[in-house]
């Protein structure tokens, strides 16, 4: 059978797999695009689709059936990683399609197996980018490639990371906004985003002070106000930074 298109956020994460991987565990898989993609393509080996909802799961069996290739592909129906085992050998592990929050919930509920240095993680959250780039760094994860991309209007961050016992919390007080990593290749949608995040923090900072002239703020919304005055400013110099390495590209 003719594999079915997947989604360009879908390609993102399928791209972000290591070459080396052999099998993969995709939690909360749904339909199991990403497994069928990647066994098809011959990028992995073999792998397990996860998933806590029976319903999503049954989905996801259907296409793997339709596919052929339910003798690589295994369902199984659970949460986060507490579905496998050393035994099942995976290697790499995709979380996607979720909040930053949840999907550090899900690495911290199954650390035994989330802080093993040989697994790889490529992580895709929906919202949250913050608090997950926080918990990665506290906790150890490396960075190995990032990737900044837009579909259907909105605008997402994939990563591809691991366990470092040498890592160390990043000391830039402004890596879970925007990382240097994702600024060195500037391009239109990069300098779109920046522009899109100035605005946002221009619309609260407006609003604070026009709180501001009727009302004395509280100490947590003097912070607040400090706090957004202070990433317009890294924002605006990012975007500064961009623009001349993407004039750079096509002058």
């Amino acid at each position: 059978m003719r594999e079915k298109k997947i989604s360009l956020r879908l390609e993102n994460i399928c791209d972000m797999v290591p070459k080396t991987s052999k099998k993969i565990l995709d939690v909360g898989t749904d339909h199991g695009y990403v497994p069928i993609h990647l066994v098809k393509n011959k990028r992995v080996i073999s792998a397990i689709a996860a998933d806590i909802s029976g319903s999503s799961l049954q989905k996801a069996k259907d296409e793997i059936k339709k596919n052929n290739l339910s003798d690589v592909i295994f369902v199984r129906e659970g949460n986060g990683l507490q579905v496998i085992t050393d035994k099942d050998e995976v290697d790499t592990v995709v979380i996607a399609g979720m909040g930053g929050v949840l999907i550090s919930d899900i690495l911290e509920e199954a650390s035994h197996l989330s802080r093993k240095e040989e697994m790889f993680f490529v992580l895709q959250p929906v919202q949250g980018v913050e608090e997950l780039r926080n918990y990665l760094s506290a906790h150890h994860y490396e960075m190995k490639r990032e990737k900044l991309f837009k579909w259907s209007g909105k605008f997402y961050q994939v990563f591809l990371c691991k366990i470092s016992k040498n890592m160390q919390p990043s000391s830039d007080e402004y890596y879970y906004e925007l990382s240097q990593e994702l600024t060195k290749n500037p391009d239109r949608e990069l300098l779109e985003y920046i522009e899109i995040q100035e605005a946002i923090l221009q619309n609260i900072k407006h609003s604070l002070l026009q709180l501001q002239h009727k009302f004395e703020l509280n100490l947590e919304q003097q912070n607040k106000l400090e706090s957004v005055k202070e990433k317009i400013l890294f924002y605006e110099r990012v975007k500064s930074n961009a623009s001349q390495g993407f004039g750079k590209q096509f002058g």
